[in-house]
């Protein structure tokens, strides 16, 4: 058999979208303890695939969690609230002042 099955998945990503991948659940589900924000590592496995890592934070607009994801590499951001991420990633530094 070959495909996404049978063979290495990650090869077919573009994009990722990661968080904290500490412990995990009877289930599978992560456990996150201190932080949505995975580490560096984290981050830089995907960047030696050549693959960008992004974060989803849902209604979260704590900009330290932003700051941290940015520092330790993600490279894409989405939300629940666009208007409100777009000011946090401005703040930051994360991109460039749209006009």
């Amino acid at each position: 058999m070959k495909g996404y099955e049978s063979d290495d998945p990650y090869k077919y990503y573009d994009e990722v979208c990661i968080f904290n991948h500490g412990d995990r659940d009877a289930q599978g589900f992560p456990i996150l303890h201190n932080s949505l924000v995975a580490d560096k590592a984290r981050y830089r496995e995907f960047e030696l695939m050549d693959i960008r890592s992004c974060v989803h934070y849902g209604m979260n607009t704590d900009e330290e969690v932003y700051r941290k994801s940015f520092e330790n590499g993600a490279l894409g951001f989405t939300c629940d609230h666009p208007d409100i991420c777009g000011e946090i990633l401005d703040r930051i530094g994360a991109r460039k002042l749209k006009k």
